[in-house]
């Protein structure tokens, strides 16, 4: 580059970029639901399935290390831990927009601030988020107590059993547009 003034920029664009690719500041999956539910468009951002990944990954190490002593964490069970992340953000997409398209956020949020309540009123509550799930409360609000609330909400509320909610699930998956950049 002749123009020392292009040359800072490029250098600039190309740390912008890197520092976003290393903090997971892009898309790992694009979602638009069926018109049935609003059709909102979403991005499940690729740090958000990062995070939720790990926090499983704490999870199952924590049971397998009670189970036996010989447990591992394989980069293969990593990225199969980041695949079902960002498919349950999808589904978690899926079924808040199914709350939404009704107008039932707030009585689903109500649910929500009920759980949260009495499980704050327990002292030694996020010392165990933190030590099971390595998740603050926002963390864990985010990725289980919310959308695992919206679920048994949306199921209460359509009167479902387990097979009905999946059977829906996965309907409603199938007539989404998902664009995945990233597994």
């Amino acid at each position: 580059m002749s123009h020392p003034g292009k040359a800072f920029a490029a250098i600039i664009a190309i740390g912008v970029a890197a520092a976003c690719a290393m903090l997971g500041w892009y898309p790992a999956a694009f979602v638009v639901a069926h018109a049935d539910i609003g059709g909102n468009a979403h991005v499940v951002w690729a740090s958000d399935a990062s995070r939720m990944a790990a926090s499983a990954i704490r999870y199952y190490g924590q049971a397998a290390g009670q189970a036996t002593s010989t447990a591992k964490i394989t980069p293969e069970l990593a990225r199969e831990a980041r695949t079902k992340s960002v498919d349950a953000l999808i589904d978690t997409i899926i079924v808040r927009d199914a709350i939404a398209h009704e107008d039932d956020e707030a009585e689903a949020d109500t649910l929500l601030e009920e759980k949260m309540t009495t499980y704050s009123q327990n002292p030694e509550f996020s010392v165990a988020m933190s030590v099971v799930y390595g998740l603050n409360a926002a963390g864990f609000v985010e990725f289980i107590a919310r959308p695992e609330t919206e679920r048994e909400f949306l199921k209460g509320k359509k009167k479902w059993d387990d097979a009905a909610f999946a059977a829906w699930l996965a309907s409603e998956r199938g007539k989404a547009k998902i664009v995945r950049f990233a597994k």
